[in-house]
């Protein structure tokens, strides 16, 4: 009985260990592939005669209507873009700019479209982020959202390692040798997820991040390939090396 206890506990120091991990790790995958994405701050129909002439003629090029000034509020960087597209969108909404003609930086005041100062000028497609993605950028425009970033961003570069040492320790009670492969492993799944996301927003990934992305699937059975060796005959000597390191580091009794 004492015995389903303890492995009880393990496995819900384990799930616990790798639920805080995901909830650190997605919000910052999510956020790397929505680069060009803010909240509407402003928003205004006007008609496509009341635009300067040159911006006239862009608009007319990509058969532009009616045309709607969207303020966007990016929070990194924390600046605003005037978007000149056809769509509307509700004040508060989080949206994409994709496909853009023009992305101009710029001096407000030389266009006297709205009354409140922007950085940026842009005439691009507008989409709405679905309710998670919107959830998410919600939580860089939070006063905390910079330093929840530090924090997402120091999961992403040192939670696989953190995650493969607490879970090692949990199970084995020592250093592994299956531990480097799952920590890489990790940084695959990682990749994957980014390369998954781009994917849905369109964004080309580069073919050398594209294979890494699915290492990961070749390394779960050499991780598992490796803790049965260590268990094995063959391995315990291994194992045993593995057990004085550990202690030698405070990491086992």
């Amino acid at each position: 009985m004492r015995k389903w206890k303890t492995i009880a506990k393990k496995a819900l120091a384990g799930s616990f260990i790798l639920v805080i991990y995901l909830i650190l790790l997605i919000p910052y995958v999510t956020h790397l592939n929505l680069k060009n994405t803010g909240a509407i701050v402003y928003s205004e129909r006007v008609s496509l005669e009341s635009l300067p002439q040159d911006v006239q003629d862009i608009c007319t090029l990509r058969n532009f209507r009616v045309t709607t000034l969207l303020l966007v509020k990016h929070s990194n960087p924390d600046w605003k873009t005037l978007v000149i597209t056809s769509g509307e969108f509700p004040m508060g909404s989080f949206v994409e700019l994709s496909h853009y003609i023009v992305n101009w930086r710029v001096d407000w005041r030389d266009f006297r479209l709205v009354d409140q100062p922007f950085d940026m000028l842009a005439i691009a497609d507008v989409g709405q982020l679905d309710p998670l993605e919107s959830e998410i950028e919600n939580i860089y425009f939070n006063p905390l959202g910079k330093y929840l970033y530090y924090v997402f961003q120091l999961n992403f570069y040192i939670g696989s390692i953190l995650l493969v040492l607490g879970l090692t320790l949990l199970i084995e009670g020592r250093l592994a040798l299956w531990n480097l492969a799952a920590a890489l492993g990790c940084y695959s799944f990682q990749v994957w997820l980014i390369n998954i996301l781009a994917a849905g927003h369109g964004i080309s990934v580069e073919t050398e991040w594209r294979y890494f992305g699915y290492l990961f699937f070749g390394l779960i059975p050499v991780a598992i390939s490796l803790r049965r060796f260590e268990h094995s005959e063959a391995g315990r000597s291994t194992g045993r090396k593995l057990e004085a390191i550990s202690k030698a580091l405070g990491l086992s009794k």
